[in-house]
């Protein structure tokens, strides 16, 4: 199995369209999440953020690098 990858998308991202933040994450393999946030998670929605990571860390194919 090759290295999984998160990519935080930002529902209500004023400063991202939809379509941007998609282009970054393009090729990337692994889990998506779109929590409604805006461009900065950790002010707009510090709880959806939070629980984000905890889902992310409680992964069981999640890899952590060396």
């Amino acid at each position: 199995m090759g290295r999984r990858r998160r990519h935080l998308f930002c529902g209500e991202d004023q400063a991202l369209a939809d379509e941007a933040q998609e282009g970054y994450a393009a090729g990337l393999t692994g889990r998506r999440d779109r929590p409604t946030a805006s461009n900065s998670p950790f002010w707009s929605r510090p709880d959806a953020l939070s629980c984000v990571i905890a889902n992310w860390a409680a992964a069981p194919d999640l890899e952590v690098p060396e």
